[in-house]
């Protein structure tokens, strides 16, 4: 979407195979899905090893003429690579530094990473999707990857407006799961007590809860019972 409004865009890929997206298919069109292809609209792209320090040197280089970096690293990654905020804003400090990741850069389950289908159980829009009666059933697209980035970008674009008129801090944080309970408001999150996280389901009036280490769904009554219950691995 930034590339769309006229951002000079330039996606970093792993070497030797690329975004995982390239193989989404099919359908294909020149050998490249055309998922691949539709998300990624109007960027440029270059492969770099960020394992490696002479990669890791050309990404601070390229963060240091750049006025947002975007990642979707987990925290502990980011800082072991070296291209945390505090590191890259040494060197250009207006940096608008945006984050995706799955469950956040703080908490109990930040260091855990994230697939758009986690967010979509633990976020309890599976609940309210599929037939009356059956089970939870995922939504056909990654609507919390794809909706996140959108929220990400318009974000972005307020950083960017708040830099031209403050004195700001320039990082921006978004994670799909609280995407997921904060945009369908028939999933509600609440506080499930030291240990677990927690949705309340209004259209079922259940509460779900979850391990905080995501170890998935735990619900002592139904455990005591015997019954079987959904979990999302």
């Amino acid at each position: 979407n930034l590339a769309d409004m006229g951002a000079e865009v330039i996606k970093v890929e792993e070497v030797g195979r690329g975004d995982d997206t390239r193989g989404f298919g099919p359908p294909f069109a020149g050998g490249e899905a055309t998922y691949f292809l539709a998300i990624n609209r109007n960027k440029k792209s270059l492969a770099l090893n960020l394992k490696d320090p002479q990669g890791q040197a050309i990404a601070r280089r390229l963060a240091e003429r750049a006025d947002v970096v975007v990642e979707n690293f987990r925290p502990d990654v980011k800082q072991r690579l070296g291209i945390d905020y505090d590191t890259l804003s040494r060197d250009n400090p207006g940096l608008v530094y945006a984050s995706i990741s799955g469950f956040g850069q703080t908490g109990p389950l930040a260091q855990r990473p994230g697939f758009d289908q986690i967010a979509q159980g633990m976020g309890g829009l599976m609940s309210i999707t599929g037939h009356k009666g059956g089970g939870p059933v995922r939504v056909g697209i990654a609507i919390n990857d794809t909706s996140s980035g959108l929220l990400l970008a318009n974000g972005i674009v307020l950083a960017l407006l708040d830099r031209e008129r403050t004195d700001f801090d320039g990082i921006l944080e978004e994670a799909k799961e609280h995407y997921g309970a904060r945009v369908f408001p028939m999933t509600l999150p609440v506080d499930a007590g030291p240990g677990f996280s927690a949705v309340l389901d209004v259209m079922r009036s259940e509460v779900i809860t979850f391990a905080a280490d995501g170890s998935g769904k735990y619900d002592e009554k139904s455990a005591e019972k015997g019954e079987s219950r959904w979990c999302m691995v």
